[in-house]
């Protein structure tokens, strides 16, 4: 009988992961409590089976003291209260037991990979689809309008972010289907699909997740060891004609991209940023020079931004809108170390790989799935362009999902003792 028990759980368990891709569309609520969930099944089982060995990869022990950092960074805030739980920094820690939870899922059930994948491919062509109806009818499948010339928010209603979910989760799908049926980037349907996408995401009107998407493309088409010339080519060809013909074609895109060089010429530092984001990036910044070594607490830029110190007419917002300038004004320059660690381990990855292809040493490139997984966490954590808060609990998701994969299948470190 606890055998059986433990079998329900651990179905159960799996059952709502795979559920993830379908809970990210219904908003933060959702996802969070299955993430939660998920955190909480690998705290039990660690307890009951000892599987303290699972802790022993170094982006967990990393992930483990920056969770300790976040919880002291509050605590000496003018507001520690408010710091520690808004948006739930005090339980942070709960991102790291979500990663190794999917980890023990994924050891302990091989096909919940390949029902995952299948499933979020399904969904994510169903979500494309449902951009472009939008974009031609005014409204989705299901009757909601984004209410913003120029934008569109498929099933997030009047949430302009479909755009950045698509930006965000396509390429963990790519990199998913190219694992699960054995195929590599040269392969002319994971080509269609990387287009069509990019158009859905042109078409969403969201700058930033344009941007990050392009980045995300041009890293896996430069490292790719399988790629054709004439592919290459193609694709090249493609995503300017896409991006050019989507602009001139629809009066409201063209209208909101003249926006935004027109953002970038009237910025001090002509970044991808529009004058009001430049306005939250200087308050943060005030804020970092204030407090350099620990910042001012995690969350705390919202109740700070008002103060004479930090003032100015764009200064205030939920978030300073850029990952690097948040930790730096929240958590300090020990807090951002953090995320500057993960970016430059990325970095080097992608570097080494780069100078394989440039010397011609294709058998020494990593396999495209890899690059994909690792390209798309590259891209999510840009610097140089606006982003979500950084702890964002919806957002949080994707990024911990796409650590999680990037575990599994990169760690040396056995799962099975």
């Amino acid at each position: 009988m606890q055998i059986f028990n433990r079998q329900i759980n651990f179905n159960f368990f799996s059952f709502i992961f795979i559920l993830m891709p379908l809970a990210l569309l219904t908003g933060p609520a959702i996802p969070d409590i299955i993430l939660s969930l998920i955190a909480l099944y690998f705290l039990i089982k660690t307890i009951q089976l000892k599987l303290f060995y699972f802790y022993e990869p170094y982006i967990i022990k990393i992930l483990i003291v920056f969770s300790a950092y976040l919880i002291f960074s509050s605590l000496i805030s003018s507001n520690p209260m408010y710091s520690l739980f808004e948006y739930g920094v005090i339980f942070y820690f709960r991102y790291f037991f979500y990663i190794l939870g999917i980890v023990y899922l994924f050891e302990n059930n091989k096909n919940l990979i390949n029902i995952f994948g299948k499933l979020s491919l399904l969904l994510t062509i169903f979500v494309i689809f449902d951009t472009y109806f939008q974009f031609v009818f005014g409204k989705n499948i299901f009757g909601f309008e984004s209410g913003y010339s120029g934008r569109l928010s498929s099933f997030f209603k009047d949430e302009l972010v479909i755009g950045i979910f698509l930006s965000s989760f396509c390429p963990i799908v790519i990199g998913l289907v190219l694992k699960m049926y054995k195929l590599n980037l040269n392969n002319r349907y994971i080509i269609l699909f990387i287009l069509i996408s990019f158009v859905s995401i042109i078409l969403s009107g969201e700058r930033a997740a344009t941007l990050h998407y392009i980045i995300f493309i041009f890293i896996i088409i430069t490292l790719s060891k399988t790629i054709s010339f004439l592919r290459l080519l193609i694709i090249f060809v493609s995503i300017i004609s896409i991006f050019i013909s989507s602009i001139f074609l629809s009066e409201n895109l063209n209208n909101r991209y003249k926006e935004t060089l027109s953002d970038f010429k009237e910025t001090e530092f002509s970044l991808p940023f529009t004058v009001v984001h430049e306005g939250h990036l200087k308050s943060g910044f005030k804020m970092f020079v204030e407090k350099p070594i620990f910042g001012q607490g995690p969350k705390m830029f919202k109740k700070l931004c008002n103060k004479k110190n930090f003032y100015n007419e764009y200064s205030c917002s939920s978030h300073p809108h850029n990952f690097y300038l948040q930790l730096l004004a929240e958590t300090g320059l020990v807090g951002v170390l953090f995320l500057i660690s993960l970016f430059i381990y990325i970095l080097k990855y992608l570097i080494k790989n780069l100078i394989f292809k440039i010397n011609k040493q294709i058998e020494k490139i990593d396999s495209d799935f890899k690059i994909v997984l690792m390209a798309s966490l590259f891209s999510m954590i840009w610097p140089l362009a606006p982003t979500f808060d950084f702890f964002n609990n919806w957002y949080s998701a994707i990024l911990f999902t796409n650590l999680a994969l990037i575990l599994f299948f990169f760690n040396k470190i056995s799962f099975k003792k």
